[in-house]
């Protein structure tokens, strides 16, 4: 039975996805309400409500999710496993990429012209903040040398 509901709730979180990434494109941002995101994807307002406060509540939680998620895959990152992986690929850093890859109409849609400002802030400050970025010169010194 529980894995009934959890089928049925990953169901529900994909329909709410799929529908507020259409509205997103068409109304942006802040032109989407929960009467129109529950009617295109088909659910019911009071399972949206369940779950969340409204549209912001949703939003937030949504890219939340997503940071979240990014940020465990970019702790598996070890500076020194990536920097004597010489030519072959870094497992780790192929998780990162591929999570990007699976998150692009996400990702497509914050980051267009009708998409949320506060998760490109968000993003910017992720990279900022927490890539480790500051490691690929000395790798790419280490080869040359």
């Amino acid at each position: 039975m529980a894995e009934k509901m959890d089928r049925r709730k990953a169901r529900t979180k994909k329909m709410l996805r799929a529908a507020l990434l259409e509205l997103m494109e068409e109304k942006g941002v802040k032109g989407v309400t929960v009467s129109e995101l529950t009617s295109r994807a088909d659910l019911n307002r009071g399972t949206f409500y369940l779950h969340f406060q409204d549209i912001d509540d949703y939003m937030e939680q949504s890219q939340d999710e997503f940071f979240q998620t990014l940020q465990d895959k970019m702790k598996e990152v070890n500076i020194l496993e990536f920097n004597n992986a010489q030519d072959q690929p870094y497992s780790e850093l192929i998780s990162i990429l591929e999570f990007i890859k699976n998150q692009a109409d996400f990702l497509h849609v914050l980051f267009g012209p009708k998409g949320d400002p506060s998760f490109v802030v968000k993003w910017n400050s992720l990279c900022k903040n927490k890539c480790p970025i500051s490691f690929l010169p000395y790798r790419l010194t280490k080869n040359k040398c």
